[in-house]
């Protein structure tokens, strides 16, 4: 019981402090990269992402960030991931691409929770007025974000 009302105090909280709203709970770990691809300046080709992909989806990823303009992409993997993964993982990382692999601050069933704790709109006092909430995870910044279309003048239940 306790757990569930911290829980609701922190989406609450989240949804509160304006219309987008950052939790940031901890660093990340552990980074990972590929030295070789660091210095590379070619552009990465879509054979390379795909080779990033399939090896991403072998570690079930939080989130994929690629810079705009390509010069980096990062990876986020679970909090609960083993060190050893992470190692294995830089070396499938493609040849001449620059991959930041880290090891976030939130398992997948954290971030799952927090996403439906939130999307379940337990923290609106009013629950008769309709409000879109939106709940993603950022890899490139290691956060969940929480947006709505709630005015900032909406009672919540803290």
């Amino acid at each position: 019981m306790r757990t569930t009302t911290r829980r609701r105090r922190l989406a609450a909280a989240l949804v509160a402090a304006a219309a987008t709203a950052t939790v940031s709970l901890a660093s990340p770990v552990a980074a990972y990269a590929d030295d070789e691809s660091a210095t590379s300046t070619s552009a990465t080709s879509q054979e390379q992402y795909q080779t990033l992909d399939d090896v991403a989806q072998q570690y079930h990823p939080l989130g994929v960030y690629t810079a705009d303009d390509g010069s980096l992409t990062m990876l986020a993997l679970p909090a609960d991931t083993p060190p050893a993964d992470g190692d294995q993982l830089e070396s499938k990382f493609p040849a001449g691409m620059n991959v930041l692999g880290y090891i976030s601050q939130f398992t997948k069933d954290e971030e799952q929770q927090l996403e439906q704790e939130v999307t379940a709109k337990g923290w609106i006092a009013d629950n008769t007025v309709d409000y879109s909430v939106g709940v993603s995870y950022d890899a490139k910044n290691d956060v969940v974000l929480v947006d709505t279309d709630a005015p900032e003048s909406t009672p919540v239940l803290v």
